[in-house]
C-alpha cells in the first residue's frame, strides 16, 4: 500500500503542476490569483472574496491561509501566494490519497483501488481543478473530508465521523450531504444516524449567524445560479456529462436497488449515491453554476462505490461493447467541449482569462484513448477468471 500511496502522491504533484504550468491554472502567478481572489496583486492578502456570500462562509481552508501566512509575513503578497500555493497542492494531493483509502475500505484490492484513484486523478474536475470554469478552492479538501468521512463511517468511527462533519460542514456546505446520507445507515440507532445532521445544521447556521450581514443573500444566489444556468443552457447540460465522462455508463449499467429497505453497506451506497446526485443536482441548478463541474465531483465517492462493489458484474459487459460505449462517450464529449468553448468564449474573454482550448481537446483524446484500453483489460481479466471458476 506504501508504494501505491506514494505513486498517487507524484502522479497527483504532477497532475497539479500541468494544471497549473501548462493548462491555464490560476496558481500560476501572482496575477492570476489575484483574479480568482477578486483582488489586486499587490493587495493580495487582502483575500477579497472571502468578503463576499456564500465564500465567506467556508472559512476552513481561507483561515488556514491567512492564519499561516500572517505568522510568516502578513504584509507580503510573496508569503501569501506561496502559502495559497502549498495548501492547495497539498489537500490536492491529501484528496486522491482519502480516495484510495476509501477504495480499499470498500473494495479490500489495491490494486482496484489505486486505478480507481487514478480514474478520479484523471477526471476533468481534477485535470482541470484550478482552471476555469472549474477554478477549485476549497473543494479538494471538502473532497478529502467527505472521503475520510465515509471510511470513518465504514469502519464505525463514530467520534471521528463527527469531528469529520464539523470540519468538513465549515469548510463547504455542499459537504452535508453526508450527514443527510447518515440517516438510512444500517445498523446505527436513530440517534446515531440523526445527531450527525443536527451537528452539521448547528455549524451551517452557527457561521452565518456570525458573518451574515443583515439581510438574505438568497435572490442574488437565484440570480447567479439558477438564472445563469438558464442563460447558458449548453453548458449547463454538458459540464455534468463531462464531469463523469463515460463514468456515467458503468455507473448507471452497475446501479441496483431493488427497494428502500437497507440491511447492507452495498445497499446503502446504491441508495445513497442517487438521495446525493439529486441533492447536488437540484442544489447547483438553483444556487449554483452547473459548468462549474467541480460542485457535481462532491458525489465521486459515492459514483466509484456503485461501480466498485459490482465488480462481480463486471465480465458481463463484452468487450466490443466497452469499446464501442467508451469511444461513443469520447465521441460525444468532443462535440460538447466544442458547443460548450463556443457558447463560453466571450464570457470567458470578458473575464480575461486565458482558455485552453487546444490542451483541453488532447486531454479528452489521451483519456478516452486510456479509459479504453483500461477498462477493457479490466473487464477481459474478470471475465476470464470468472471463466476459470466457472
Amino acid at each position: 500500500m506504501h508504494k501505491r500511496a506514494f505513486l498517487l502522491i507524484l502522479f497527483a504533484a504532477l497532475i497539479f503542476l500541468i494544471n497549473n504550468m501548462y493548462l491555464g491554472g490560476y496558481l500560476h502567478s501572482i496575477e492570476t490569483l489575484s483574479i480568482e481572489l477578486m483582488t489586486s496583486p499587490e493587495a493580495l492578502t487582502e483575500f477579497r472574496i472571502t468578503n463576499v456570500e456564500p465564500f465567506k462562509f467556508r472559512i476552513v481552508f481561507q483561515q488556514l491561509v491567512k492564519y499561516t501566512s500572517s505568522i510568516i509575513n502578513p504584509q507580503s503578497a510573496d508569503v501569501f501566494y506561496f502559502t495559497y500555493l502549498s495548501y492547495s497542492l497539498l489537500f490536492f494531493v491529501v484528496s486522491i490519497l482519502a480516495y484510495y483509502l476509501l477504495f480499499f475500505t470498500i473494495t479490500r484490492d489495491k490494486k482496484t483501488s489505486f486505478f480507481a484513484s487514478i480514474f478520479i486523478l484523471l477526471s476533468p474536475f481534477y485535470l482541470m481543478a484550478f482552471s476555469i470554469p472549474v477554478h477549485t478552492r476549497e473543494d479538494t479538501l471538502a473532497y478529502s473530508l467527505i472521503c475520510f468521512g465515509l471510511v470513518a463511517l465504514l469502519k464505525n468511527k463514530y467520534n471521528l465521523l463527527i469531528l469529520i462533519i464539523i470540519i468538513a460542514t465549515a469548510t463547504r456546505e455542499t459537504t452535508m450531504v453526508l450527514p443527510l446520507v447518515i440517516l438510512f445507515f444500517p445498523g446505527y440507532s436513530i440517534f446515531k444516524r440523526v445527531f450527525p445532521l443536527v451537528i452539521s445544521f448547528i455549524v451551517f447556521f452557527a457561521i452565518r449567524l456570525v458573518l451574515a450581514k443583515s439581510g438574505s443573500s438568497l435572490d442574488n444566489q437565484i440570480d447567479t445560479g439558477f438564472f445563469y444556468n438558464l442563460n447558458h443552457k449548453i453548458s449547463s447540460i454538458a459540464f455534468p456529462i463531462i464531469c463523469f465522462h463515460i463514468l456515467w455508463v458503468y455507473y448507471f449499467m452497475m446501479i441496483k436497488i431493488k427497494n428502500l429497505k437497507i440491511v447492507s453497506v452495498s445497499q446503502w451506497l446504491n441508495l445513497s449515491s442517487i438521495v446525493v446526485l439529486l441533492i447536488v443536482s437540484l442544489t447547483t441548478v438553483v444556487f449554483g453554476r452547473l459548468n462549474e463541474i467541480r460542485l457535481l465531483a462532491i458525489s465521486a465517492p459515492w459514483i466509484m462505490a456503485v461501480i466498485l462493489i459490482s465488480k462481480e458484474k463486471w465480465w458481463i459487459i463484452p468487450g466490443k461493447t466497452a469499446i464501442i460505449i467508451s469511444y461513443i462517450s469520447c465521441t460525444l464529449i468532443g462535440i460538447i467541449v466544442a458547443a460548450i468553448l463556443q457558447e463560453q468564449e466571450l464570457f470567458l474573454q470578458m473575464k480575461k482569462y486565458y482558455v485552453p482550448y487546444s490542451e483541453w481537446t488532447a486531454i479528452f483524446i489521451s483519456y478516452g484513448l486510456i479509459l479504453t484500453i483500461g477498462i477493457l483489460k479490466l473487464i477481459l481479466s474478470y471475465r476470464h477468471e470468472y471463466q476459470k471458476v466457472n
